[in-house]
């Protein structure tokens, strides 16, 4: 059965990706957003294609960003029952805090001490932000030049950000053990688990 994703960008469709392949060794058909406020403005289409195309699966996943809490915003912009075969989820606050969550993985990847790696990670504002300012302490000449910006360039990431983070996701990232540290990560997998048993029978 189809199962098509909704996100934001390049790197959430990575992550969208690997969650499936964790889950089902499913491969579910990416649509980037550029952003959250497309996807939001559709989001009643996506409810109603879940609920009216046979056999069909959706999951949509945005960023909390700096709204007040995940809940709020699920019963804003959704209210009601959701169809089983929708998952509708919020990463709090961004999907980079899933990605920390990693402590081991990112400790490896970029070259930093596991110490300053944050436990919180949900708890972080702005966890794009402390990837890159653990990028700053690397002792990698190369992570540095591609996560950090150029002091002048008015950028909040380097040039090499979005790469280096699909990378990371695709081929290092241990989505089971972020799903322990961020609850978000966690409720995510296991709509996509009952997304799937619904694909598959039909509901």
């Amino acid at each position: 059965m189809p199962i098509y994703a909704i996100v934001e960008g390049d790197m959430d469709a990575a992550l969208v990706r690997r969650l499936f392949r964790l889950v089902g060794d499913a491969e579910p058909k990416v649509f980037t957003k550029n952003g959250r406020d497309p996807i939001l403005k559709s989001l009643s289409k996506y409810l109603k294609a879940a609920r009216n195309v046979p056999g069909s699966g959706w999951i949509v996943l945005i960023d909390l960003d700096r709204d007040e809490c995940a809940p709020a915003v699920l019963a804003k912009w959704a209210s009601g029952d959701l169809p089983p075969r929708l998952c509708l989820r919020i990463a709090v606050r961004q999907v980079e805090a899933w990605i920390l969550a990693d402590r081991d993985g990112v400790t490896r990847a970029l070259g930093v001490g596991v110490d300053q790696v944050p436990w919180d990670v949900e708890g972080l504002l702005r966890p794009k932000r402390t990837i890159v300012d653990l990028a700053r302490k690397s002792r990698r000449g190369a992570i540095r030049q591609a996560l950090v910006p150029r002091e002048a360039s008015g950028r909040e990431v380097g040039p090499g950000y979005t790469s280096w983070a699909i990378g990371f996701i695709r081929d290092a990232w241990n989505p089971e053990a972020a799903a322990g540290r961020a609850p978000s990560l966690q409720k995510t997998i296991s709509c996509i688990r009952r997304l799937l048993a619904a694909t598959d029978t039909g509901a």
